[in-house]
C-alpha cells in the first residue's frame, strides 16, 4: 500500500525533487522512503516524538509532577524545540502557502482520484498542523489534555478570524470593482454606456466650439463650459460609481474586523465567569447553539461560535456535533471516534438480548470528551465573506434599471437621435437662409435634445436619497425599539393601522449622523449589500424560520389539566343551602338529589360498580404579560381542590426539584441515544417548569422544605414491534409526519423530615406510568383503574402528545432503601411488559373478584379503597438491588392526573402579524416540526388554518416505503385489532400471592365475558385506538358548554435536538374517520354519561375541541409535498405554495431552496430568526434582507435564573459577542427586551420609496418634456429654443430642486393599507402604454403652449421691427432667401434672447404647476392640500424667485452684444393671456386625471388584497 501512494506521489509531481522528509519513528517507513525516493534526508518527527515523551510520561506515573511543577514541562519542551528548530517554521511556512507552486501541488494532492490518498491527506492537515502544534495541540490526547481559558480561546479566535479575512484580501482585486460598470449589471450606479455619451457629447460640443470664428466665439463660449460640465459631471459619477463598488466588497470585511475589535476588547478588559454564560442544565433549543465547554478547568455552556479549534468538548449521548471533531483516547487501547459536523453522537448501549422478558438494568450513558479539529464558525465567516447566494435586485432597482438604461440609453435615445438628425440635415439643406451655423444645427442641437436623457444628477441624486432613507430608517429603529408596544386594544385586527403605529418621532440630528456614517462606509451595520430601505419598503412575504423564544414563549405553559373523581364528588358543593335559604335554592338542590339517584341505579342496572370515574380537564389560560403566568378558566375550579392537592405536591417535589437536575439532564440524554435504535421512536422531554400551576393550586415555595430527596429512579421501554408495525399500516394513508414517543418514566423518592415517612413521586408518558399504577386518586379516596379508566386516560393522552407535552403523574407510599450501586443505572422494560405489571393492591382473592364481577351490584355497594397502610401490606423492606426490585417497588402507584403543556404565542407577535396582513405582507413560518404541531402553533398565531394552509417540504421517499411495507402486514393488524374488547373490569391484581401466568388462565377459565387484556401502552399517539369499540364509551354525551375563550390544540413537544428529523408520517386521518363511519371524532371518543355532569362544571369543551383533532391533521388540498414538487407545481398547476403561510418539515437546505423559490416568483422576502442560532446564517444570506432577535432563553424551573445577562455594550456577555457574529449579514438587530414591531420600520420605508418614485418619475418627465421642446421646435422649424446656458441651469438646478421638493412628505398611515407589487424584470406592455397616455396628457399641452408663446414672441418682435427692411418673419412663403448674415441667430438676436427667456420661465412655471398634482398621488388637492409638504412650500417660491432673477440677468448681459432687443412692454398681449392663465388648466386637467389614476389605483388594490387572501387551486373544494 505505501509504494503504490508513493509512486501516486511521484507521477502526481514528476518534476518535483525530494529533499527531505520529516515522518513518524517507524523503521518500516523510513527504508521505503529511502528506497522510492533515492535515500532523501530524513527527520523525525517533532509532533510524534512528542507524544512518545508524553506516553512514557503516563507510563512512569509522572502526570502529577508535570502539573505541579514548571521545571518538568519546560524540560520537555525544551527537548521538543531542541529537537528541530527549524521543523516548526517550515511547515508553518508551506501550510501558509508561501512557495506558490508547493501550495497549489498541495492542492492537487486533496483532490487526487486516490481515495485513500484523499483521506489521508486531509487527516494529516487536519490533524497534525504544525502552525498549531502548539502547547495544547502538543500535549498527547488523554486525561492530561488542559482545556482552554477563555481569553486564550478568545485569542485563538481573532488569530483565526483574521487570517481568513486577510486570506480574502489576497484575492481581491480591481476586476470586481470595474465590473460594477458593466452595462448588465442592475444596481450599478453609472454604467460604461453612459460614461461614454457624456464622452461623445463633451467632445461633440469641444469640436463645434473650436470651429467657431472669433467673432462667434463669445456666443459660443457656452459650449466649452457645458463641455467641461459634462465633463466633471461624467467623471464625478464614475469615481462615486467605484467608490460605492469598492465599499460593498469591503463592507463585510471592515464588519467583520469591527467583530474582531470586540474580540479584541473582551479579551482585554473582561473575564467571564460561569454566572456569564448560560445554565448547563437549562433546556436545549434548537434557536440557542450551544455546547458544553471546558473552559477555565471547568465545564461551561460556550456559545458554539465561540468554539476554536483545539477546544475540549463535552459531547452528550443524542447529542448533534457541532464541528468535526476527534473523542480523547483514555487509553491506547481505545481507538478514538472521528465525527463529522452534524453527526449524532450515540454510544452503544449495553448490549442485551432484544428478546428479554424482564426488567434489566442499562448502565448510564456518559457524555465523552472530543477535541474540536476545526472551528465552527470558519465555515459561516466564508460563506458571509463569498456570499455565494446572490440576492435578487429590489423592486425599485428593477424598474430603475429598466428605465434608465433598457428603454431610455437603448430605445428612446437612438430612435430621438436618427430623427434629429434627419430633421435638422433638412432644414440645414433646404432652408437655410432660416437656420444657424452647420455646427449648431448638426452637432450642438443633436446634443442639446438628447443631454436631458443621460443621467448628470441621476446618480448622485439616487445613491444620496438610498442612504438617506437608510439614515431615517435606523433612526426610527433605534427610537422605536426602546419605545414600548401599544396596547392590546390598538391592535385590533378589524382596525387599519394607526398613524401612532406608523410614525417614529426621531430627532434630525440623529439622522444626519447615520446619513453621515453611511455615506463614508463607517456604519456598524449591512448597508450597502443589503439596501434595507429597499426591501422594507416592497417586502411581500416575512418569513421566520425560528419559533422557541421569539414566536413563542421559551418555555411551554399548561394548558389542560386531567383528572378522574367520583361520581358524587364536589358536584354540589357549591349549591350547599342552610335554614335560611330560599325556596328556589332547595328545589335545585332537591332536583340534584334525584339525578345522582338515578345514576346509581342506572349504574347498577349496567353492570358497573364501584364508585364510577368521571373525567375532569381543566382549561389553563397563559398569562401573556409572564413567562410562567397562568390561570384557571372556570371560575369554579376549586371544588376540585382536593384532587389537585396530591398533583401540586408531585409538582414541587419531582418536577421542579433542581436537585434533580444533573441526574434528569442525564437520564434524558440516556432514553434519547436509546430512541435512535428505532427510526419510529423519538425521545420526549417531559420535565418542564409547573411552579405556577402548583401556585395557584395553593402550594407556596417552602410547601417542599419539610421533604428532602433520597433517591431518583428512571425506567423507559423502547416500542414494540407490534406498535410499529401498527404505526406503519397508517402511513399508506396519511402524510402527516410524527414519531413515536419513547415511553419513560422518572420517579424520585423524598423523605419527610418530620415523621421520616418515605413517598415515590413518580411523573413520565402516560403510557408507561399507567402500567405502574393500579389505583387513581378521586378527591376523597384511593379507588381502582377499571380498564375503562385506562383508556380513558390513553385516548386523553394519545390525542394530546401529539402536539404538546403530556405527562401523567402518580405516587405511592414508599418504604424500601435502594441500593447505592443502582445509582449509575436506568431500567430498561421489555416490549410486553403490561403483562408483567405486578400490583400489590387488594388483597382479595381470584375467588371473590369472579364473584364480583357475576354480581355486579355488590361491586356497587362495596366501596374498594383503603387507607394508605394498606398500601404497605405486602411490599417488602427490603433493599433494592436489582432490576426486578426495582420495578417491582414502582408498581401499584396511585393516578393521580395529568398535565399538558404548549408553546404560547408571544401577544407581541400575534399583533404584528394581524398588522401585517393588513399591509398584505404575508407571514410565513418556516418550522422545523412535523405538520401536526407546527399547524397548532400557527393557529395559535392566528394564521389561516383551512383549505390551502400548510405544505410539508419532506420529501415523501420514505413515507411510501414505509407504506408499501405497510400494506403487507395490514389485514392482520386489523384483525387483531378487531379482536379486541372493550371489558369495564380490571386485570390488575397483586401477584406476590401467586404468578401472573396462572393468575391470567384463571381469569380466561372463569369467566367467558372477561379475555386477557392487550398491551395498554400504546405509545404512539397515532395509534388512537382505530377499532371504534376501544374508544367509543357506552354512554353519549348529550350536553357540553363551549367557552368563549378561543381553545387550541395543545402545540409542540420539546425534542432535544431530534425536532429536525421527525421523517416519519403518522396514521391518515381521512381514512381512520372513513373507518369510523363518517361521524365525528369526538362522538366517538365520549365518555360515559357520569361525565355530562362534569362536561357541565369544567371547560373539557370548547369552540374548537370538536375539530382539534381533525383540524389538526387534515390538510385535504392536494398540495405538493417535498421541496422538489414546489417547482413542477407552480409552473403547471396553481400558485398555491406561494400563498400559504406554514411550511413544516424545514431544514436550513430546505429553507434556503424556498425562499430562493419565492424569490424567482417575484416576492420580496424578509427573514426573520434567532441572532444566536449559528445554522441561520446561510438563510439569512439567502433572503433579500434579514434581521435576527435575541431569542428568550428557556429555564429548567422559575426559580433558576436564565445564567443570561442583557446586553451591555461596555460589557459583552459571551451570547452578545457570538450574536455579534453571527449577525453581520443582519441590518436590524432586535435584543431580548426590545419592541420588535416592524409596522413603523415598513411605513417609513414605503413612505420613502413612494417618495423616491414620485421624486423621479417627475424628474423623468421634466426631462422628456426639455427634449420634447426641442424636437417640436425643430419640426415646427423654430430657431433654438433652449440656450446652452438655460439648459444646464434646467437640468442641473431647477428640476432637481423641484423633484427633491417631492420628499417632503410625512409618513402617511393608509400607506400601510396598500399591497405591493411583484419584483419583475420587465415593464408590461399596459403600464408603458398608460405612461406614455398620461405622459403627453399632462406635459404635451404645456409645451406647446410655452412653443406658442416663444413664436408668438418672435413674432412680437418683428411687428415691433420698424426698419423692417429685411423681411423679419418667423415665417415667410416668398421665394426671397436671405443670407446667413440676416437670421435669428445674427440681426434678430436681440428677439431671440427675450424669446428664450420667455420659453424657459413659462417651462419652469409650468413644471411649479405640475408638481401641485404630483406631491400627494392618491389624494385630489381639496382633499391633501399640497401646502402640507414644507419643503415644497418652500422650494416653489424660491424657483420661482430665482428663475426672474436669473432671466433677468440673462437678457441683460445678452443685449448688451445685440443691435436692437425686444422690450417686456413689447411683447404681444397673447403671450401673457395665454402664458400666465394656462397654469390654472395644467391644475384642473392633471386632476382629471388624477381622479382617472384613483380609480385604477382602487382597482388593482382590490384585485391585489383579493389576491393576497385567496387561496384558491386546482384542488380547492370551492
Amino acid at each position: 500500500m505505501r509504494e503504490s501512494v508513493f509512486q501516486l506521489i511521484k507521477d502526481l509531481f514528476p518534476e518535483t525533487k525530494v529533499k527531505s522528509f520529516v515522518v513518524d519513528f517507524e523503521k518500516g517507513l523510513w527504508q521505503r522512503l529511502s528506497a522510492a525516493f533515492g535515500i532523501p534526508q530524513i527527520h523525525s518527527c517533532v509532533f510524534h516524538f512528542g507524544q512518545a515523551l508524553w506516553r512514557k510520561v503516563r507510563e512512569l506515573g509522572l502526570q502529577q509532577v508535570n502539573q505541579e511543577h514548571d521545571s518538568m514541562y519546560k524540560l520537555l519542551q525544551k527537548t521538543e524545540d531542541d529537537l528541530q528548530p527549524c521543523t516548526k517554521k517550515k511547515a508553518q511556512a508551506l501550510l501558509q502557502g508561501e512557495d506558490p507552486s508547493t501550495n497549489k501541488k498541495a492542492q492537487a494532492l486533496l483532490q487526487g482520484e486516490d481515495p485513500s490518498t484523499n483521506k489521508k491527506a486531509q487527516a494529516l492537515l487536519q490533524e497534525e498542523d504544525p502552525s498549531t502544534n502548539k502547547k495544547a495541540q502538543a500535549l498527547p490526547q488523554g486525561e492530561d489534555l488542559q482545556p482552554y481559558t477563555n481569553k486564550k480561546a478568545l485569542a485563538l479566535l481573532h488569530e483565526e478570524l483574521l487570517a481568513e479575512i486577510e486570506q480574502m484580501n489576497r484575492t481581491w482585486s480591481w476586476r470586481k470593482t470595474l465590473s460594477s460598470l458593466h452595462q448588465a449589471k442592475v444596481d450599478a450606479l453609472y454604467h460604461w454606456t453612459s460614461f461614454a455619451l457624456s464622452g461623445v457629447f463633451m467632445i461633440v460640443l469641444l469640436v463645434a466650439y473650436s470651429c467657431s470664428t472669433k467673432r462667434e466665439a463669445s456666443a459660443f463660449e457656452w459650449l466649452l463650459i457645458e463641455a467641461v460640465v459634462i465633463f466633471l459631471i461624467a467623471i464625478s459619477n464614475l469615481i462615486l460609481s467605484l467608490w460605492n463598488s469598492s465599499l460593498e466588497q469591503q463592507e463585510v470585511v471592515r464588519l467583520v474586523r469591527s467583530a474582531l475589535d470586540s474580540i479584541q476588547k473582551t479579551t482585554e478588559q473582561s473575564s467571564w465567569s460561569a454566572s456569564n454564560f448560560p445554565h448547563l442544565f437549562s433546556p436545549l433549543s434548537p434557536c440557542v447553539s450551544l455546547q458544553w465547554t471546558f473552559r477555565n478547568d471547568q465545564l461551561l455552556n460556550v456559545p458554539i461560535p465561540l468554539l476554536v479549534k483545539g477546544d475540549i468538548i463535552l459531547l452528550r449521548p443524542g447529542q448533534t456535533t457541532p464541528a468535526r471533531c476527534k473523542g480523547i483516547e483514555v487509553s491506547d487501547s481505545t481507538p478514538s471516534t472521528i465525527l463529522s459536523e452534524g453527526e449524532i453522537y450515540a454510544p452503544d448501549i449495553e448490549e442485551s438480548d432484544q428478546d428479554f422478558h424482564e426488567p434489566s438494568l442499562r448502565s448510564a450513558l456518559k457524555a465523552q470528551k472530543f477535541i474540536l479539529l476545526e472551528t465552527p464558525f470558519l465555515k459561516n465567516l466564508r460563506l458571509i465573506l463569498e456570499d455565494h447566494q446572490r440576492r435578487p435586485m429590489s423592486v425599485i432597482e428593477h424598474e430603475r434599471f429598466l428605465i434608465v438604461s433598457k428603454w431610455i440609453e437603448r430605445r428612446i435615445l437612438p430612435v430621438l437621435l436618427v430623427v434629429m438628425v434627419i430633421v435638422n440635415v433638412l432644414r440645414y439643406v433646404y432652408l437655410r437662409g432660416y437656420v444657424g451655423k452647420w455646427t449648431e444645427m448638426i452637432l450642438v442641437i443633436q446634443v442639446h435634445t438628447l443631454l436631458p436623457l443621460v443621467p448628470l444628477l441621476f446618480p448622485v441624486l439616487w445613491h444620496l436619497l438610498n442612504l438617506y432613507g437608510q439614515a431615517k430608517v435606523f433612526t426610527a429603529f433605534e427610537v422605536a425599539k426602546g419605545a414600548k408596544p401599544l396596547g392590546e386594544d390598538s391592535y385590533d385586527s378589524d382596525s387599519s393601522i394607526s398613524a401612532d403605529e406608523a410614525r417614529v418621532d426621531f430627532q434630525w440630528s440623529h439622522v444626519l449622523q447615520w446619513f453621515k456614517d453611511i455615506v463614508l462606509g463607517r456604519a456598524k451595520v449591512v448597508t450597502r449589500r443589503v439596501n434595507l430601505t429597499h426591501v422594507l419598503g416592497s417586502v411581500s412575504t416575512l418569513c421566520c424560520i425560528d419559533k422557541k423564544g421569539i414566536l413563542s414563549w421559551p418555555n411551554p405553559s399548561a394548558e389542560k389539566l386531567f383528572f378522574l373523581r367520583g361520581a358524587d364528588t364536589g358536584l354540589i358543593s357549591g349549591n350547599s343551602v342552610d335554614g335560611t335559604g330560599d325556596a328556589e335554592n332547595l328545589q335545585v338542590q332537591k332536583v340534584e338529589e334525584v339525578k345522582q339517584s338515578k345514576k346509581k341505579r342506572k349504574h347498577r342496572d349496567s353492570g358497573s360498580y364501584g364508585n364510577p370515574a368521571v373525567v375532569e380537564v381543566l382549561d389553563i389560560t397563559h398569562d401573556q404579560k409572564r413567562a410562567f403566568g397562568l390561570h384557571f378558566d372556570d371560575p369554579s375550579w376549586k371544588k376540585y381542590l382536593s384532587s389537585l392537592k396530591p398533583l401540586g405536591l408531585n409538582i414541587l417535589a419531582n418536577t421542579c426539584n433542581l436537585a434533580t437536575g444533573k441526574w434528569y439532564t442525564q437520564f434524558t440524554d440516556h432514553v434519547a441515544c436509546a430512541a435512535l435504535e428505532n427510526e419510529d421512536t423519538v425521545s420526549v422531554v417531559n420535565k418542564r417548569c409547573l411552579c405556577e400551576l402548583a401556585r395557584e393550586i395553593g402550594f407556596s415555595e417552602q410547601a417542599v422544605q419539610i421533604f428532602e430527596l433520597e433517591n431518583s429512579l428512571g425506567m423507559y421501554r423502547q416500542v414494540s414491534a407490534e406498535e410499529t408495525a401498527k404505526e406503519k399500516l397508517q402511513r399508506a394513508k396519511s402524510f402527516v409526519q410524527h414519531k413515536i414517543p419513547m415511553p419513560n418514566m422518572v420517579s424520585v423518592i423524598v423523605r419527610e423530615n418530620v415523621s421520616g415517612v418515605c413517598q415515590m413521586l413518580s411523573q413520565g408518558t402516560a403510557d408507561i406510568l399507567l402500567d405502574c399504577c393500579s389505583d387513581y386518586w378521586n378527591g376523597e379516596d384511593i379507588a381502582v383503574l377499571t380498564e375503562n379508566d385506562r383508556k380513558k386516560i390513553v385516548d386523553f393522552y394519545h390525542r394530546s402528545s401529539m402536539a404538546a407535552y403530556c405527562t401523567a403523574f402518580s405516587y405511592r407510599p414508599f418504604s424500601q432503601h435502594v441500593s447505592d450501586n443502582l445509582e449509575d443505572f436506568y431500567i430498561e422494560l421489555p416490549d410486553k411488559s403490561s403483562h408483567q405489571a405486578q400490583h400489590d393492591h387488594l388483597d382479595l382473592s381470584i375467588g371473590q373478584d369472579m364473584n364480583l364481577m357475576s354480581e355486579p351490584s355488590m361491586l356497587w355497594d362495596k366501596l374498594r379503597a383503603f387507607s394508605m397502610d394498606s398500601l404497605f401490606e405486602n411490599t417488602s423492606i427490603s433493599s433494592i438491588e436489582d432490576a426486578n426490585s426495582s420495578y417491582q417497588s414502582q408498581c401499584n402507584q396511585t393516578f393521580i392526573g395529568m398535565v399538558t403543556m404548549q408553546y404560547q404565542a408571544r401577544q407581541d407577535f400575534v399583533q404584528m402579524i394581524d398588522k401585517l396582513e393588513l399591509a398584505c405582507i404575508r407571514f410565513v413560518h418556516f418550522s422545523q416540526e412535523n405538520e401536526v404541531r407546527s399547524r397548532v402553533f400557527s393557529e395559535k398565531m392566528g394564521l389561516e388554518a383551512g383549505w390551502n394552509c400548510h405544505i410539508s417540504l419532506l420529501s415523501d421517499n420514505r413515507t411510501q416505503c414505509s407504506s408499501t411495507s405497510a400494506n403487507t402486514s395490514r389485514p392482520v393488524s386489523q384483525v387483531e385489532l378487531s379482536n379486541r374488547s372493550n371489558t369495564r373490569y380490571s386485570s390488575r391484581r397483586s401477584t406476590d400471592s401467586f404468578p401472573v401466568k396462572e393468575y391470567t388462565c384463571m381469569i380466561s377459565k372463569s369467566s367467558s365475558v372477561y379475555e386477557p387484556v392487550k398491551s395498554r401502552s400504546y405509545s404512539a399517539p397515532s395509534i388512537v385506538n382505530l377499532d371504534s369499540a376501544l374508544v367509543k364509551f357506552e354512554s353519549i354525551v348529550k350536553t357540553a358548554i363551549v367557552t368563549n375563550r378561543r381553545s387550541h390544540m395543545p402545540g409542540p413537544e420539546e425534542e432535544p435536538e431530534e425536532e429536525e428529523e421527525e421523517r416519519v408520517p403518522l396514521v391518515g386521518v381521512e381514512d381512520r374517520f372513513e373507518e369510523h363511519h363518517e361521524t365525528n371524532y369526538i362522538d366517538d371518543v365520549n365518555f360515559d354519561s357520569d361525565d355530562g355532569e362534569s362536561r357541565h362544571t369544567s371547560s373539557y369543551f370548547t369552540e374548537n375541541t370538536e375539530d382539534s383533532f381533525t383540524g389538526g391533521l387534515d390538510n385535504r388540498a392536494k398540495l405538493p409535498r417535498g421541496i422538489q414538487n414546489i417547482r413542477p407545481h407552480l409552473r403547471s398547476i396553481d400558485n398555491v405554495p406561494l400563498l400559504v403561510n406554514l411550511f413544516t418539515d424545514c431544514t436550513p437546505e430546505t429553507t434556503m431552496e424556498m425562499i430562493s423559490i419565492m424569490q424567482e416568483y417575484g416576492e420580496v422576502v424578509l427573514c426573520m430568526g434567532s441572532s444566536v442560532n449559528i445554522q441561520n446564517t446561510p438563510v439569512f444570506l439567502q433572503a433579500d434582507s434579514s434581521l435576527a432577535i435575541e431569542p428568550m432563553y428557556p429555564q429548567m424551573c422559575v426559580k433558576q435564573s436564565v445564567m443570561v445577562e442583557p446586553w451591555d455594550e461596555t460589557h459583552i456577555t459571551p451570547t452578545h459577542l457570538a450574536s455579534i457574529l453571527l449577525n453581520i449579514p443582519c441590518p436590524l438587530i432586535f435584543r431580548r427586551n426590545d419592541n420588535t414591531s416592524v409596522i413603523h420600520l415598513i411605513a417609513e420605508a414605503r413612505t420613502h420609496l413612494m417618495l423616491m418614485r414620485n421624486c423621479f418619475y417627475f424628474m423623468l418627465c421634466c426631462h422628456l418634456s426639455v427634449s420634447l421642446v426641442q424636437l417640436l421646435s425643430s419640426m415646427l422649424l423654430l430657431p433654438v429654443v433652449i440656450d446652452t446656458q438655460h439648459l444646464l441651469w434646467l437640468l442641473l438646478v431647477i428640476i432637481p430642486m423641484l423633484s427633491l421638493s417631492m420628499m417632503g412628505n410625512t409618513v402617511d398611515p393608509r400607506i400601510m393599507g396598500a399591497a405591493t407589487g411583484k419584483n419583475k424584470n420587465h415593464i408590461s406592455t399596459e403600464v408603458l402604454l398608460q405612461f406614455i397616455v398620461y405622459f403627453l396628457i399632462r406635459f404635451l399641452p404645456p409645451t406647446c403652449v410655452a412653443l406658442l408663446c416663444y413664436g408668438l414672441t418672435l413674432h412680437s418682435f418683428c411687428l415691433a421691427d420698424k426698419t423692417n427692411s429685411t423681411n423679419c418673419s418667423l415665417y415667410s412663403f416668398t421665394s426671397y432667401i436671405p443670407s446667413s448674415e440676416s437670421t435669428w441667430y445674427e440681426n434678430y438676436s436681440g428677439g431671440l434672447v427675450l424669446a428664450q427667456n420667455v420659453l424657459i420661465f413659462l417651462l419652469v412655471l409650468y413644471f411649479c404647476c405640475l408638481s401641485v398634482t404630483f406631491i400627494h398621488w392618491t389624494d385630489h388637492i381639496w382633499q391633501q392640500p399640497p401646502t402640507t409638504n414644507k419643503l415644497w412650500l418652500v422650494t416653489v417660491p424660491l424657483i420661482l424667485l430665482v428663475q426672474c432673477v436669473f432671466c433677468v440677468c440673462d437678457v441683460v448681459i445678452r443685449d448688451r452684444n445685440v443691435s436692437r432687443s425686444l422690450k417686456l412692454s413689447e411683447l404681444h398681449p397673447a403671450v401673457w393671456i395665454i402664458g400666465l392663465m394656462f397654469p390654472f388648466i395644467i391644475v384642473l386637467v392633471n386632476e382629471l386625471i388624477k381622479h382617472r389614476e384613483i380609480k385604477q389605483a382602487v382597482r388593482y388594490q382590490k384585485r391585489a388584497r383579493l389576491a393576497f387572501g385567496t387561496k384558491l387551486g386546482m384542488n380547492s373544494p370551492f
